[in-house]
């Protein structure tokens, strides 16, 4: 472990209003990237104006915050916060302190930019510093000592770190204007998603797709969900099979998707089957099938899934312990039965 010996430094920078990029690392304990304290000397600047900054609802991990005019809840016009923006970039290039460039990308010293008496961000960040084991050192150190699932560290097999940004969709930009340019795009798809400006048939194709995904989707969960508590029932007492964290990310899988099906049912298939009813009545509609999804039905119809995934489970779980106690034949034979 004499590799990992040196720790990293990140520091929470509470006003950046954007998740992935609160947490700054610190290069070589002291340099941090110049675009992170931008935004967040932009974020001081906004809530010094008054506006609130509230999590987006977008649960992606690189979603901006909302900014919030807290007289009438409504989000701030962006030539507001654009002009900020550009108050803050212009005050920040008059930054005296120390500056560095490490891969092409301009830093400032950490150090010197606590001492700044001209920041906007007045929060005492030395409390808001942390130390861990640098990521690239530690997948090194598991690459040189065997590689992923072969390492051990204390005889327990270890293996690489991911950053949890991985598997979410996200594009990079190489300047502002592109960024710009993307989402401007991107608020004329969303505005064309609203009903009146949709051709009502290609609006329904769109969401007899998501129907569909969330019909293969839903029942995989819910099998899952009715094998976990009948385990927990008729084996463990009642105790919980999962770790407590697994669990908990368990329990908020389903009720963010049960807050997602709400939400598709109110807003996107009731609204088109409001109009269908609508059509039906003077006549000029046509027989459609429903797109609302059910959940209570869909749960009763995986019942005799989940009974097969936990008689599965079980199988398999016999078949490791004939295979720990020398009976190779026998559990050959339950993992074939299952085959």
């Amino acid at each position: 472990m004499k590799s990992l010996k040196q720790q990293g430094t990140v520091v929470d920078l509470s006003t950046v209003p954007h998740q992935f990029l609160r947490e700054a690392p610190l290069v070589g304990g002291d340099w941090i990237d110049r675009y992170t304290v931008e935004l967040a000397e932009w974020g001081a600047r906004i809530t010094r104006k008054g506006f609130l900054l509230e999590e987006s609802e977008d649960y992606h991990p690189m979603a901006w915050h909302r900014i919030i005019d807290p007289e009438d809840g409504s989000e701030v016009d962006t030539a507001i916060t654009r002009k900020l923006w550009q108050q803050t970039r212009k005050h920040l290039a008059e930054f005296p302190g120390r500056t560095s460039v490490i891969d092409e990308r301009p830093y400032l010293s950490f150090e010197d930019y606590l001492k700044w008496r001209g920041r906007r961000n007045k929060d005492y960040l030395k409390s808001s510093m942390g130390t861990g084991v640098v990521i690239s050192q530690w997948n090194q150190w598991v690459e040189k000592h065997g590689g992923e699932g072969e390492a051990t560290l204390n005889e327990i097999k270890v293996g690489m770190l991911d950053c949890y940004l991985d598997g979410s969709r996200y594009r990079l930009f190489g300047y502002a204007g592109e960024l710009l340019e993307e989402l401007s795009l991107r608020e004329s798809l969303l505005e064309s998603l609203a009903m009146q400006k949709l051709d009502q048939d290609r609006f329904r194709q769109r969401v007899e797709h998501w129907n569909e995904l969330a019909r293969r989707i839903l029942p995989e969960i819910y099998t899952v969900r009715g094998a976990i508590a009948s385990i927990n029932q008729r084996y463990c007492e009642g105790q919980g099979i999962l770790f407590p964290s697994v669990a908990e990310g368990f329990h908020q899988l389903l009720a963010l998707e049960g807050k997602t099906v709400d939400i598709y049912n109110k807003d996107l298939a009731g609204s088109i089957e409001r109009v269908e009813r609508l059509l039906n009545e003077t006549g000029d509609g046509q027989d459609v099938p429903p797109l609302t999804i059910d959940l209570s039905e869909l749960v009763e119809n995986v019942q005799s899934a989940a009974k097969e995934q936990v008689a599965y489970m079980v199988d398999m779980a016999k078949a490791d312990a004939l295979d720990l106690l020398g009976e190779n034949r026998q559990a050959l034979e339950l993992v074939e039965r299952r085959i």
